[in-house]
């Protein structure tokens, strides 16, 4: 790397017009105060296009799906006023958890929404509500059903969070295969030998 050239023309022009100030006439704390500010103006104009030669090399940045800036963005997405959680992320939460019911066989009439004491909640001849709202629990359900407008707590999202990670698939059970039915052995037969 190359040391960069030291440009000397403001200390050279600085000292040049204080003492040429001085040699006209001009009392020597006027010259020097004179002086001095040529100096820092010079510096300031020979420093205007310092830089310029050297370009901001872009850095590469490859990010993959679950990289820490994204969940970092993520995680920032979910903050609203007051440290409660916006009403954004509550919905996106609602889309993940209908999807994790459906996985596990309950698919709640409507989907997942606000229910408030205007609306109705839709048909539910299955009782899938009743056994989506058991799956999840009271404190997940009222916050994925709640009326809109009330932000939830950052707890409650980690608690609602908590409750649709724990929705898992039942795992069927693993195939026994049968042992082999053991086959009876052939009988000896008598070895034939040739006559001598």
């Amino acid at each position: 790397m190359t040391r960069p050239r030291i440009d000397y023309r403001p200390f050279v022009f600085g000292p040049v017009a204080g003492l040429a100030l001085w040699a006209l006439g001009l009392r020597p704390p006027d010259a020097l105060i004179a002086g001095l500010v040529v100096l820092v103006l010079t510096i300031v104009l020979v420093s205007l296009d310092v830089g310029e030669d050297d370009d901001w090399v872009e850095g590469r940045v490859e990010e993959s799906d679950g990289t820490r800036r994204e969940i970092s963005a993520l995680t920032w997405s979910f903050v609203g006023r007051d440290g409660r959680v916006s009403e954004m992320a509550v919905r996106r939460l609602r889309a993940v958890a209908g999807r994790r019911l459906a996985r596990v066989g309950v698919v709640v009439p409507g989907g997942l929404r606000p229910v408030s004491s205007s609306t109705a909640a839709p048909a539910d001849p299955d009782g899938q509500r009743q056994r989506a709202r058991a799956l999840l629990g009271d404190r997940a359900w009222h916050l994925l059903t709640g009326p809109g407008g009330l932000l939830p707590s950052l707890a409650d999202v980690a608690h609602c969070i908590d409750a649709i990670e724990r929705l898992r698939p039942a795992q069927p059970a693993p195939a026994v295969q049968p042992a082999p039915a053991a086959q009876p052995a052939p009988a000896a037969q008598p070895s034939e030998r040739p006559d001598p």
